[in-house]
């Protein structure tokens, strides 16, 4: 998702924290003239223990490559068993270029790391 201007930014912060218990945090301030903001998204994920990395942008004259890798639970992992939406917003220059996210999921063996 690329957000360009206020009215998206605002409705996706609201949106991102309606579930929120408690106060909301302040909608950050962007400059929309100069800045964009890109949103990549794991979706629903059915527990904690997922998130996202972004290991590098690859950048042409009209398209940008956003390479990430989704880091998940392996079945030895201990995770809270709470719903998850791993997500990750980028601040990037405001610029006419198609994004587009290059995606891998990586499972985390925990067996190692509990030895």
């Amino acid at each position: 998702m690329l957000l360009r201007d206020l009215e998206t930014w605002q409705t996706f912060w609201a949106q991102s924290h309606r579930h929120r218990l408690g106060d909301r945090p302040p909608l950050p301030a962007i400059n929309f003239e100069e800045t964009m903001v890109v949103v990549l998204s794991a979706g629903f994920r059915p527990t904690g223990g997922y998130r996202l990395e972004i290991q590098h942008i690859a950048s042409a004259a009209t398209t940008w490559e956003i390479h990430y890798a989704e880091v998940a639970p392996g079945t030895n992992c201990l995770v809270s068993q709470r719903p998850s939406t791993p997500t990750v917003l980028l601040t990037v220059p405001n610029q006419a270029v198609q994004i587009l996210p290059v995606g891998t999921t990586v499972v985390t063996d925990c067996e190692l790391m509990n030895k």
